[in-house]
């Protein structure tokens, strides 16, 4: 896969100039704003975080080896930040799902709108809060496979981990989600 994202990473590690590292924020902003959005759930904190990824790139763009994957690189940051933005966020209070939690994943500049039935609405919301209460490995690759829709072996890259614990971990979370589905269901029987 080509990606214009690393011609422009490279650039601007090699000049610095301002305008590069604008148009490399351009490129990726909104990918690792949904990214985040899907880990932490909330779209106020999501905005916050991918600024502070943007941020951290602005920081640190020296140590990344500009012969790896730039997009590897990036997605590692944000996802590790929201990690531990989800788990300090987790021990200072349970994550509220009031009436206001979004059915679409919103974008910057983007509404999503559904013409399904209200069911349908429910049903994915549903598995978003299913999603945002698995462990953070778990829901990370969850979000990086299904909805970023990026191959295992990317995912392990992004991660850091083997491929075989990528599948392992995706088997784990479905199995949680399948029984917190289920349960949920049950309750409204």
């Amino acid at each position: 896969m080509d990606d214009p994202g690393q011609a422009l990473a490279v650039r601007y590690q090699m000049g610095r100039d301002p305008a590069d590292f604008e148009r490399l924020v351009l490129h990726y902003r909104d990918r690792v704003y949904r990214v985040i959005y899907r880990l932490v759930g909330d779209a106020d904190e999501a905005m916050d975080l991918t600024q502070e990824a943007m941020l951290r790139v602005h920081r640190s763009l020296d140590q990344w080896d500009h012969r790896a994957a730039f997009f590897t690189w990036l997605y590692r940051l944000a996802v590790n930040l929201a990690i531990d933005h989800h788990r300090r966020r987790s021990r200072d209070r349970a994550v509220p799902y009031g009436e206001d939690f979004p059915f679409a994943d919103p974008r910057p500049g983007e509404v999503e709108r559904y013409d399904e039935d209200e069911e349908r609405d429910v049903l994915l919301l549903r598995v978003r809060r299913a999603i945002l209460d698995l462990p953070e490995a778990q829901r990370a690759i969850v979000v990086l496979r299904h909805y970023e829709h990026l191959p295992l072996a990317r995912i392990a890259e992004v991660r850091g981990v083997a491929l075989g614990t990528v599948k392992s971990t995706l088997f784990a979370a479905f199995r949680s989600l399948r029984r917190a589905l289920e349960a949920e269901g049950k309750e409204k029987v």
